[in-house]
Parts: structure tokens; C-alpha cells; sequence
């Protein structure tokens, strides 16, 4: 026992290392061997596994000789950021012969064969661009876990690369969205298909196809120069008409006493140096470098004990325009006539009158006086476009009397801004869209809006206001006829008939002229439009107050009724009875009928909110728009400064507040891509028009399509895109008719195809990426039966066909398409192979109109030439033919 337990261990240690030696190579064996080496060592009864032990050891050994493996090394896995070593593996002995002892040896020369490697798969890094908000909003679980392959990354949803015919061409092992860009990483076959889609979704398998659009890097800025004058208030006066900037004080020079300049941007610290080139009082001309997309907010005038900050605004150009300004007293400036009191208009001239102030006052604007007629000025201004006076203070030098001009007609607006125009609906289209009381009650103003911007804005009605003069509105009493007849003819028609608003009692008599404030001079109140569900309301009222009046009049012919037929008056002749029934059942019905015309009343509140009732208006980008809105005709309450009620007199000007229009974010749309949420606008645009169009009955829709990517498109009752049926490649190109049709399908997915032109003047697609067939187009264009190329009959000939033979089949297949090209290869090709010594030859293809082929016959010597009876050896092709054809 103490012997063995001695030699045991002694043995383990040899019998180990001889192991990995020999069997290095082969996991299982070195296990197996360590076992065998513990057990021998380690054994609980060494007597009993000694011997089993160590022959198990030895055989082993011995086996592994025999079998003529050499050692191998294990291959390491290298670190990170190492470049990998390909490790060098010698081929392995021939089946069935055993190996010799010892190393074996190469011949000289001769390279030992290589088995074919199978192709690795390969991981690609790469970032899609497209619209992933949708998909981030949903805060669904994602219900693909990490991948084995890369626990360290995230799945911030489950995703599937596909390719043109929708089968997955790559495993994502890694994603990461934003709203615009997924960044995947994924493992794909050296010799798979390159990917067309991907698919992505927070359910497995994913839902949502996008286009595997590979984000392009970020173009580098270009550093370029700019210069532009900007206009300011440099100067800041003082109360004496000093400037206080230190540049521009008295008897400084302006450039020497700006230290430094420099231009910032907006939201944030980014600025760039600038160059001052000229100071004035209004603006500074400034120079500067920066990137092209640089957007200056302001620009920074640094002077020894100073800085100031100023808004980079560039000037706006000085334009001369003519202007008409009108005030209803302004008569009350002219020269009196001689001898009297009458205004004489036609003589004053420009040195009896001063134009004092224009509101507002531009900066170096001058205004000239040309002439005064009625209640007109004319005048003649200068200054900075955009700034144009909206009115003018005018004074007679003479007389000592002043007063305020407004101008009459609208400033141009900018047409690279959202701008929107008025137009006053007359009475009587009023009157027969909403009816005699809307009429009467409610001004009704169609705005048009232009949008010539590249994108879609929408905005609220709330953001639209008019300038409007009021005039007012006090109730007067104008005696008892005419108060007497306004009742009659409200009380006969039920409430229908409303008195007009320009005659009284809504407007003062003519004893007495009613205060007119007018915009911008006696006040400034911004009149907003009518909530249109305010209008909507009282429009409802109206008709409710005319049907409980109506209901009052039958509650009384029924009563009349009941007292007619129960006896209750005594009516011998049954005149009292009769009158009642025509009353009740023929007069009522009737009033009831012209009155409260239901059909009727239904299509003016129809009208009304169709036409008026959008609080929210969108403007297409580059087109307009139109919407009617509804300001009060009569009398409203006052406004500051005002004791009586007033009404609008005239309305001016509209606006539109520009900072409350915002821009739409849509969907972009992906040509021939399905995505859910489209509106049928939307879905046209991506798939074009539709060929049919069938309607459910609880309102879903249906497209369907004859071509193109999508079969046909689902939508619900609101008129969004719910699921879609597509088409594959194949099927898309199975519908082309002619040959424009297919490249343009190609064209749209941005795939290629190898077009071959055949000898009858027709062509055959081929290679088109993820589709087996050919498409066959005849020499006008038009589909045509399906055409096999002869590359393969034509192979089929080598090892069997004599020379002679060859070429007949090729004249026979030849002039199956063309005799032409019959004709060249039995007189032209044919003669050139005779009595020649070369065992190759040249004929042209029989079917590809650009293509030829090379026929190599059976070896020859120089005393004897290949002749008819030569065997084809092989045939090689050139010029147009398929990628797998060699």
C-alpha cells in the first residue's frame, strides 16, 4: 500500500501532460484523459483502479498515435482591442490511410489542399433614419429580450431586417430609438441579400415596416463670410436730442471708439467676431465669419466703459410710395375763402400746411404734402419699406388748426409671411345662408389666408382680430307710430321680423349726430370675432322662443276645440264648431308650416356651421385658404372711455397674431409604405390613386389597387388607415405591362436589374435582387411570354457535340429569333473556323443580340487541325449576359 500510494500520484503526473500533448486538439479527449489521471491518483482503492487505470491511459495513447493527429494549439480568444491571429491547421490525413509516425512531409511545390471554409456570419453597426415617435410613445414593454450574443445591449424594441421580398436577411442583436434615428446592430450571411426594410414593433413579431434608409453623416459646416447692415436706435436721445451711446456722442469718432464687436446667436452662447465697417444713427453696416448655417439674434458694440446690445435686425430698403390719407374734418384745414367761411381746398398749397408727425414715426422718413381734395390728402413718403405711417398730424400754418389723418388704403403686407385678407359679405347672402335674423344681427366676414411658406401652419380664430370704428348705438324713441309698427310687425311674424340696423331705434336721429371713435386715434380696441358657439346658441334660442309661441297659439285652438265639441257653448248652426276645426286643424298646421319650416331651418343651421363654426384653421403650405367669421351688428357694450353702448361702424384692417400659428408636425409620408394613422389623403399620396373603392355599411372603406406595393388599404369609419394587404416584388412586377411600368417599380424601390436585349429587338430583365424570374418585354415594350436564355442548352453541348454539330445547333436556335443572326453565323462565323490550327473559336450568341461566345474543342497537335468532327470541349460567354452565368 505505501508503494502504490507513492507511484500513483508519480504516475498521474506523468500520464497528464502526455495527454494534452497528443490530444490537445480534442476537448472530449483531454477530459476524458484528466478523469483517468485524477482517478488514477486519487482513487479511493488504489488497488483496485491501478491497473484498469493506467491501461486506459496507455491505450488511449497509443490510439491517438495511430490515428496520426498532431498536436494542436487551443485558439485563444484575443483581447479586447487585439488584433485576431488566423491560426494555421494542417490538413488532416486521407480517410482510410493510416498515418506514418513523425511528421509528415510535403513535396516541394506542391501546396497542401484547403477545404472550402463555409462563409461567417458578419455584425454590422448602422443608424436608420425615419419618424420612431409613434413607436417611442408607446411605453408597452418590449417583448424581445437582449440578444445571448450581446447581453451588455438593449432592445428598446423588437426588430426583424428584411429584404426586397419581405424575409428576414439579419438577426438585431442591439437597438437604441430616437425620434428620427434607430441605431441597430445586426448579424447577417456574407452572402445574403442587402436589406430593403426594417421592421420594428414592441410585440414579437414586430408590426411596423420602415425603409432601411441609412442615415448619412452630417455634412461638415463651411466657415463663410457675411455682411449686412442692421437697423437700430444707435443714438438713444436724450431729452436735448443728444446721443448718449458712447460711439455716437458729440465729437467722437464712431469706429475708434468701438473697442470690439461681435455677433451672438439666439438661445444660446454661440457668437462670432465682427467687424464694424460704418456707424450711423439708425444703422451699422458689420461684417463677420461663420458657419453657413449661423443664425445671428444680436449684435454687441463693446467701447472702452461700455457695451451695448442691440437686436441684429437688417435694415429694411428705403422705398417712395404715394399715400392718401382721409379725415371727416379735414376740410377744416384749408384756407378759408375770401370773405367768408367756406374751406377752399383747391388753393391751398404745401407752404400753408405742415405736416407735423407721423404715427408711428419711422427714422429718417420724410413725408411731403401734394395736394387736398374733400376729405382726401395726398402725400408723398420715404423711408424704410415696412414702416410705412398709418396716420398723420396736419396743421394749417395759417389758421393755427390741426387735426389727425388716417390712411385709407391697407400697407402691403410681406407675401413670405402667413398674411390674411378681408372681405364684408352683403345683407342679402347673409340673409339666405343663415337666415333674416342672423342677418340683421351678426356681420358676417369672409377672410381668405395665404400660406407661401414650404410648410403646413394651422392656428384658432381667437388669434384674428379687426380694427374697427364704433359709432353709438343709443336706443331713441321716435314717437308712437314708429314704435307701434316695429311691434306690430315683430308680433305678427313670430319673432322673424327684426328692424334694420342703420335705421332708428338702434341709430340717433338726425337732430343730433351720433360719436364716432375711430381706430388707432380715439381708441385702440382690438374687436375679436364671436365665440361660435355662442351664435350657434342663440341662434337655437330663437327658433325655440318662435316654436313656444307657436305651441301657445295651438294650446289655444285646442282648448277652443274641446269647448266646441263637448258642448260647453250652445251652437244651434255649428258656425262656432266648424270655425274651431278649420282654426285648429287647417290654420295652425299651416303657420306652423311657413313659420318654423323645419327642412328650412335645418339647412340654415346647417349653413351656419359648416360655413362659420371652425375654431381651428389650417392653411396648406403654398396654398390658401377661406373661413367666415361673425362680429356683432348691433349694439355691444362700451369700451373704455365710452358711456353709451356702441356698434361696429366700419371695419379697417384684420390681423393675425403670428406668434400663436404653429407649424403641423404630419407623419412623413413613405411612398409605397403602409402605415397605420394615414388618412385617405395620406394613402393616396403614397400609394397613389385608387382603383376601386368600396364603403361598408357602418362607414369602414376599402382602396384597392390594380398595381403598385400595396393590394389594397382598410380604413375605419373616421377615415384612418388601419391594416393594409401588400404585394411582393414578384407580384408587383407580375402586373407590369410594359416595360416602363417594371423600371419604374424598380426605380421607385431603387433596386437594379441587368436588361438584355435579345436579337428579335426584344429585352428580358434579369438579376433583380430577391426575385428568381425574368420579365420578358417585346421590341415595343409590351409583356411578353416568358423567355428562357440558351447559356444552359448551349453548356449542354460540351463533352458530346462534334464541331459541325455545334454550329448547326446554333444556326437552328438562332433562327428561331432572328434569320439575321442565323444568317451571320452560318456565313461569317462558321468560314472563319475551317482550316485553322487554333482550337478555340468565335461565334456570335443565337439569342443575346450583344453577346458572343468562345467554343474550345478537343486538343490538337500541329500536324493536325480541328475539323468537323472535333468534340466540344467548353464554351465560355462575353459581352451582355446574367450574373451567374460564367
Amino acid at each position: 500500500m505505501p508503494r502504490l500510494n507513492l507511484v500513483l500520484p508519480l504516475v498521474a503526473r506523468v500520464t497528464r501532460p502526455l495527454a494534452s500533448d497528443l490530444l490537445v486538439s480534442n476537448s472530449a479527449s483531454i477530459h476524458s484523459l484528466n478523469v483517468l489521471a485524477g482517478m488514477s491518483g486519487f482513487a479511493r482503492d488504489p488497488r483496485s483502479l491501478l491497473l484498469p487505470s493506467l491501461f486506459a491511459v496507455f491505450l488511449l495513447s497509443f490510439t491517438a498515435l495511430v490515428s496520426g493527429q498532431t498536436p494542436q494549439q487551443t485558439p485563444k480568444v484575443p483581447a479586447a482591442g487585439a488584433k485576431s491571429t488566423p491560426e494555421k491547421v494542417q490538413a488532416k490525413a486521407a480517410a482510410g490511410r493510416p498515418a506514418k509516425s513523425g511528421a509528415v512531409k510535403a513535396k516541394p511545390g506542391a501546396a497542401a489542399p484547403k477545404a472550402p471554409a463555409a462563409p461567417k456570419d458578419v455584425d454590422k453597426g448602422i443608424a436608420i433614419t425615419g419618424d420612431f415617435r409613434d413607436l417611442i410613445a408607446d411605453k408597452t414593454p418590449s417583448a424581445c429580450h437582449p440578444s445571448p450574443k450581446r447581453p451588455d445591449c438593449a432592445m428598446d424594441a423588437c426588430a426583424e431586417v428584411l429584404g426586397q421580398d419581405y424575409t428576414i436577411v439579419g438577426e438585431v442583436e442591439c437597438l437604441r430609438l430616437s425620434e428620427d434615428q434607430a441605431s441597430i446592430i445586426y448579424s447577417t450571411s456574407q452572402t445574403a441579400v442587402d436589406p430593403v426594410y426594417l421592421r420594428l414593433g414592441k410585440k414579437n413579431p414586430p408590426d411596423v415596416l420602415y425603409d432601411f434608409a441609412v442615415s448619412k453623416p452630417a455634412a461638415k459646416s463651411v466657415t463663410v463670410a457675411m455682411r449686412q447692415v442692421v437697423a437700430a436706435d444707435f443714438c438713444r436721445r436724450d431729452k436735448d436730442g443728444h446721443c448718449t451711446t458712447e460711439f455716437l456722442k458729440p465729437g467722437a469718432d464712431p469706429k475708434a471708439a468701438i473697442a470690439s464687436a461681435y455677433v451672438q446667436a439666439g438661445g444660446d452662447s454661440l457668437f462670432t467676431s465682427a467687424t464694424v465697417n460704418a456707424v450711423g444713427e439708425d444703422a451699422v453696416d458689420v461684417g463677420f465669419k461663420a458657419a453657413a448655417d449661423f443664425k445671428p439674434a444680436f449684435l454687441v458694440l463693446v467701447t472702452q466703459h461700455d457695451a451695448y446690445r442691440f437686436a441684429f435686425s437688417p435694415a429694411s430698403p428705403t422705398e417712395t410710395v404715394d399715400m392718401i390719407f382721409t379725415s371727416d374734418d379735414l376740410e377744416s384745414i384749408c384756407n378759408p375763402l375770401p370773405g367768408g367761411s367756406e374751406p377752399d381746398c383747391d388753393h391751398t398749397q404745401k407752404d400753408d400746411v405742415s405736416l407735423e408727425k407721423t404715427l408711428p414715426d419711422a427714422a429718417g422718413s420724410i413725408i411731403i404734402f401734394k395736394v387736398i381734395q374733400d376729405h382726401l390728402l395726398v402725400t408723398t413718403w420715404t423711408g424704410p419699406m415696412g414702416q410705412e405711417p398709418s396716420a398723420v398730424v396736419i396743421a394749417n400754418l395759417r389758421t393755427h388748426k390741426s387735426t389727425v389723418v388716417r390712411r385709407t388704403l391697407k400697407p402691403g403686407g410681406n407675401n413670405n409671411l402667413l398674411n390674411v385678407d378681408m372681405s364684408i359679405m352683403d345683407q342679402t347672402t347673409a340673409q339666405r345662408n343663415y337666415g333674416n335674423r342672423m342677418a340683421k344681427r351678426y356681420i358676417a366676414v369672409t377672410l381668405d389666408i395665404k400660406n407661401p411658406t414650404s410648410k403646413k401652419v394651422q392656428f384658432n380664430k381667437s388669434a384674428l382680430y379687426f380694427d374697427a370704428d364704433y359709432v353709438e348705438a343709443t336706443e331713441r324713441k321716435q314717437g308712437w307710430w314708429p314704435d307701434f309698427k316695429e311691434t306690430v310687425a315683430t308680433g305678427v311674424t313670430m319673432g322673424l321680423y327684426q328692424p334694420s340696423v342703420y335705421q332708428p331705434p338702434f341709430v340717433a336721429s338726425n337732430e343730433k349726430q351720433p360719436r364716432v371713435a375711430r381706430f388707432n386715434l380715439e381708441q385702440n380696441v382690438k374687436q375679436s370675432p364671436l365665440n361660435y358657439l355662442a351664435v350657434l346658441g342663440s341662434f337655437d334660442y330663437t327658433t325655440e322662443k318662435t316654436d313656444e309661441k307657436l305651441k301657445a297659439l295651438e294650446l289655444f285652438g285646442s282648448v277652443l276645440t274641446n269647448i266646441a265639441t263637448g258642448g260647453i257653448v250652445a251652437d244651434a248652426s255649428g258656425a262656432f264648431r266648424a270655425g274651431t276645426s278649420v282654426f285648429s286643424g287647417t290654420f295652425l298646421p299651416g303657420v306652423r308650416g311657413l313659420v318654423l319650416d323645419t327642412p328650412f331651418i335645418n339647412r340654415l343651421r346647417s349653413n351656419l356651421v359648416a360655413q362659420t363654426l371652425q375654431e381651428t384653421v389650417q392653411v396648406p403650405a403654398g396654398g390658401s385658404t377661406s373661413t367666415i367669421v361673425l362680429l356683432p351688428r348691433t349694439g355691444i357694450l362700451a369700451f373704455t372711455d365710452a358711456e353709451v353702448p356702441v356698434m361696429i361702424k366700419r371695419l379697417i384692417d384684420v390681423h393675425l397674431i403670428p406668434e400663436v400659428v404653429s407649424e403641423i408636425t404630419e407623419t412623413p409620408i413613405q411612398k409605397g409604405m403602409c402605415k397605420a394613422g394615414y388618412t385617405k389623403a395620406q394613402a393616396r399620396e403614397a400609394f397613389g390613386e385608387e382603383t376601386g373603392l368600396t364603403t361598408a355599411a357602418d362607414g369602414s372603406s376599402t382602396f384597392t389597387y390594380n398595381k403598385g406595393p400595396v393590394a389594397s388599404a382598410s380604413f375605419d369609419v373616421k377615415g384612418d388607415l388601419q391594416t393594409c394587404k401588400n404585394r411582393t416584388l414578384s407580384e408587383q412586377l407580375d402586373v407590369a405591362a410594359t416595360l416602363a411600368e417594371a423600371s419604374k417599380i424598380l426605380n421607385d424601390l431603387s433596386l437594379s436589374s441587368t436588361k438584355i436585349e435579345l436579337t428579335d429587338g426584344s429585352t428580358v430583365l434579369t438579376d433583380i435582387p430577391g426575385v428568381q424570374q425574368t420579365y420578358h418585354f417585346d421590341s415595343k415594350g409590351n409583356r411578353a411570354s416568358d423567355y428562357v436564355f440558351l447559356f444552359k442548352d448551349i453548356q449542354a453541348q460540351e463533352g458530346k457535340a462534334a464541331k459541325s454539330d455545334f454550329e448547326t445547333f446554333l444556326e437552328d436556335k438562332a433562327k428561331s429569333l432572328s434569320s439575321d443572326r442565323s444568317t451571320q453565323i452560318k456565313s461569317v462565323d462558321v468560314p472563319k473556323a475551317k482550316g485553322t490550327t487554333d482550337n478555340q473559336f468565335k461565334y456570335s450568341s443565337p439569342d443575346v443580340k450583344n453577346g458572343s461566345l468562345t467554343a474550345t474543342f478537343e486538343d490538337t497537335t500541329k500536324s493536325k487541325a480541328v475539323g468537323p468532327t472535333s468534340t466540344l470541349k467548353s464554351v465560355t460567354f462575353e459581352g451582355d449576359k446574367p450574373k451567374n452565368v460564367q
